[in-house]
């Protein structure tokens, strides 16, 4: 289920203390109006009722699309994974158990995911409802991003998945938060990466650039 506190926050700019609404987790197959709310960051947004200052506030909190069996734990700014892993650990077995079959006859067939940005939290959101794997979105992302500095026509930080129009999705090259450049993502390129790397892809709480490196390294 989704469940929400109001706070009170104070403007930075007036000092004017406006509530604002946090989702400590958030039921995308119950409530999916919810789901595009985040995609464009708008369960994120602080608005001060009395100078009209708007702010993005990060805070933690679990997405859960039934529909596509995943459940996506976002943490901002994780500095230590063990211990961040451990503690989800406990609240995934603690939600598992409250449950019960309702959500989880099958177990083996749901993703459970921890992001630490919100770019990434947006990111999986996206690839999952679009009916992907994020782990072969990741190695699409590793592999086919120029790494040559002759082949690099732009500087970019890194490669993101996103919907573009109603069913095409890009991966855009972004730099200083800013879009410099794209790739098309196709259907048929996906699935001649699914086929490649199927044998050799484990399943992680972090998939990220960093697990991806990791997998094509055992090839």
């Amino acid at each position: 289920m989704t469940r929400t506190t109001v706070e009170f926050i104070a403007c930075p700019v007036c000092k004017h203390q406006s509530g604002f609404t946090t989702y400590q987790s958030i039921n995308a197959t119950l409530e999916p109006k919810l789901k595009q709310q985040l995609i464009d960051r708008e369960l994120f947004k602080f608005y001060c009722l009395n100078c009209g200052e708007q702010r993005v506030v990060c805070y933690e909190t679990l997405y859960h699309d039934m529909e596509n069996r995943l459940m996506l734990y976002y943490i901002p700014a994780v500095v230590n994974r063990e211990q961040e892993v451990a503690r989800i650990e406990e609240m995934f077995s603690q939600i598992k158990q409250v449950e019960g079959d309702r959500y989880f006859n099958s177990l083996d067939s749901y993703n459970f995911r921890i992001v630490s940005d919100m770019e990434s939290f947006i990111e999986k959101v996206q690839i999952f409802d679009a009916g992907y794997d994020d782990r072969v979105v990741e190695l699409m992302k590793f592999v086919l991003a120029p790494k040559e500095e002759e082949d690099i026509q732009f500087s970019y930080d890194h490669m993101v998945f996103t919907k573009v129009g109603d069913d095409n999705y890009q991966f855009m090259f972004i730099d200083e938060k800013r879009a410099v450049a794209s790739l098309k993502f196709s259907k048929e390129m996906y699935e001649h990466f699914e086929l490649e790397y199927a044998p050799i892809l484990d399943d992680q709480y972090f998939v990220d650039e960093a697990w991806a490196y990791r997998t094509v390294a055992k090839t």
